[in-house]
């Protein structure tokens, strides 16, 4: 049926029915001839909201793209008037496909305050797919944030930094690649930071885990003990088992013995379970 829903997403003139054709191609895992579906999938990234969405689906389903197709959806991704299934569709894709250059857009979603926490959750896990160094600064810096209620969190940034132009340093540190749509953000006094969901934080410490290296060992030992949240230091523990090495037992040690939360330590024997020793 591969070639008649290629056929059908090309020429029929009826959404909902080009919607499906999308949506089977991407159940089927169906290429076509020559990757002959890549292109009218693409295609039909421009189209309404349904067949968009799962002509996004279907690509990162297929696991195979194009330019073409990875420019669109990461302009869908940053399309701030979009709406929420359809960006989160183009993420999924991205996060399949793995474009290298995605880093810079995921990154600006990240760390974007006007920006929902699922979407940014989504931005984090394209991040941990790709898994390169250059996000290393800005993911470390997400997951120090610590905490939720939004005084502690004013009050940790600035024991950090001290002054705002410290503040404003560190975001520079950070290389991203500000855009007129995604400005750097212009903070003028603490009470103006916002701060970033733990949903978002704890899927940091899972890319971090999947992105590894011996600088983001000490980062995800501080998550795991400091953060607020439950559903971060679990992400964190879970982080450290994929890590592994002899630095990792101690903490995993204490918080399987001493935190607070039951979800946290059974996944600090499941760490434990991997390393062995």
């Amino acid at each position: 049926a591969t070639e008649q829903l290629i056929e059908v997403l090309k020429s029929d003139p009826r959404k909902e029915v080009k919607a499906s054709a999308a949506q089977a191609l991407g159940n089927m895992k169906a290429r076509g001839v020559n990757n002959g579906a890549i292109e009218p999938l693409t295609q039909a990234l421009t189209l309404d909201d349904t067949t968009a969405a799962n002509a996004a689906t279907a690509l990162g389903q297929i696991k195979i793209g194009s330019n073409q197709a990875n420019q669109r959806l990461m302009a869908i991704a940053l399309d701030k008037r979009g709406r929420e299934t359809v960006r989160s569709a183009a993420l999924f894709a991205l996060s399949q496909l793995k474009p290298v250059e995605a880093v810079q857009p995921m990154m600006l979603l990240m760390l974007s305050d006007e920006t929902s926490a699922i979407i940014r959750k989504g931005a984090v896990t394209v991040l941990g797919e790709i898994q390169t160094k250059e996000t290393l600064p800005a993911l470390l810096w997400v997951l120090s944030t610590r905490y939720e209620d939004i005084k502690d969190f004013q009050r940790h940034i600035k024991r950090q930094y001290r002054t705002m132009a410290g503040l404003s340093a560190a975001i520079d540190a950070l290389k991203i690649g500000w855009t007129p749509e995604y400005p750097k953000p212009d903070y003028r006094t603490w009470s103006e930071l916002k701060p970033i969901p733990s949903l978002v934080r704890s899927e940091t410490a899972i890319s971090l885990g999947k992105i590894k290296g011996d600088e983001v060992v000490e980062p995800l030992i501080n998550a795991l003990e400091e953060d607020e949240r439950a559903a971060v230091r679990r992400s964190a523990t879970w982080a450290l088992g994929e890590i592994k090495g002899d630095a990792v037992i101690p903490p995993l040690e204490r918080t399987l013995k001493k935190d607070e939360q039951g979800i946290v330590r059974g996944e600090a024997a499941i760490a434990l379970g991997k390393i062995k020793g």
